[in-house]
């Protein structure tokens, strides 16, 4: 299965990572090549999730076999990971040419290189993980709900996220969020195409935003910027740190939240086309102090010079200094009251 088959020209590289490949890019790059090489068919995914919801997405695919062997499969499975991440769901319905639902069978099979990503979904919605394989008009059409929250934030309301991914991204639409039943984690959804980038130890994936995003980017990239720390040091304390030394103007530390930044705008693009968001607020520990500052010009930059039309729909905003430790508490709080 080839990798990065086709060209992506970024306009902005991350100074501590240059072989970071967005995403965003390489699927517009997938997209275009698909389109024109005359030579293609539409495929339809479907994942059931729990209260018979459905979410059903069409693209297209090369026709011809070798040309699959040759890039397209790299890119189908990637992408639909993708989705299978934002939506969730326990069922996956592939309507389209058979061979492209075998090669999904074989990589969410037992052994294969999505076991964890089945397995997971399998324990999530309590039932086995399965995939069906059928004609293209015989996939079952989206059945979606949705629930508004925000209006729940009168009377007492704690909650705490006490998770270990310490840059989070949550996405406002009208003024106010759905619960829309998706899964939208996004920590497993891959951000960067290439092959070589860092594993997460839990899913066994390359590339996925819980290695950029978090506590983990910043001391991945301090080693490439020549930071070093003592091995008694937790990685809250590195975290520390390498903000200290970023209020003492280090050029090296400036480098790690200017390269974060990069790839959150990328990401932010990507998002962009799965989500009809219009705000984001950024938050979480990794923003705290100036590096914060910097991740939010520099994501600011990425979209203006790589995608004005997002850029211009987007709202980034970053919350004071305490709001970024609690903001996704609040989101938390304000959700709506649950009857047994």
């Amino acid at each position: 299965m080839a990798a990065n088959s086709f060209p992506i020209n970024s306009k902005i590289t991350p100074e501590l990572d240059p072989e970071f490949r967005p995403a965003i890019l390489e699927h517009q790059s997938y997209l275009t090549a698909v389109r024109r090489s005359g030579n293609s068919v539409p495929v339809r995914i479907a994942l059931e999730r729990n209260d018979h919801q459905i979410s059903t997405v069409e693209i297209p695919v090369f026709k011809n076999d070798r040309e699959m062997l040759n890039g397209g499969f790299f890119y189908v499975e990637r992408f639909v990971k993708t989705l299978l991440w934002q939506k969730g769901g326990w069922k996956f319905t592939f309507g389209g040419p058979p061979s492209i639902g075998q090669y999904f069978k074989y990589v969410y099979a037992p052994g294969g290189l999505r076991e964890f990503d089945a397995q997971f979904m399998g324990r999530l919605y309590k039932r086995p993980f399965s995939i069906d394989i059928t004609e293209l008009e015989k996939v079952p059409k989206s059945q979606e709900t949705s629930q508004s929250i925000g209006r729940h934030l009168n009377g007492c309301g704690i909650a705490l996220d006490l998770g270990s991914s310490d840059c989070r991204v949550s996405a406002v639409v009208n003024g106010k969020g759905f619960i829309t039943g998706w899964l939208n984690e996004l920590a497993f959804m891959p951000v960067d195409y290439n092959t070589g980038a860092p594993v997460d130890e839990w899913s066994g994936d390359y590339g996925c935003g819980v290695k950029y995003f978090s506590q983990d980017a910043v001391l991945r990239l301090a080693a490439k910027a020549g930071i070093t720390f003592n091995r008694s040091m937790s990685p809250v304390e590195k975290l520390k740190m390498v903000q200290n030394l970023l209020a003492t103007d280090d050029s090296r530390s400036r480098k790690i939240f200017e390269t974060i930044g990069v790839y959150l705008g990328y990401s932010l693009a990507y998002y962009a086309m799965l989500y009809k968001a219009k705000r984001v607020l950024i938050f979480g520990n990794v923003t705290s102090g100036e590096g914060g500052a910097i991740i939010l010009a520099m994501t600011d930059k990425v979209l203006a010079t790589e995608f004005p039309d997002i850029h211009r729909r987007l709202d980034l905003h970053l919350p004071g200094e305490s709001g970024r430790r609690l903001g996704q508490a609040v989101v938390v709080a304000s959700l709506p009251e649950l009857h047994a």
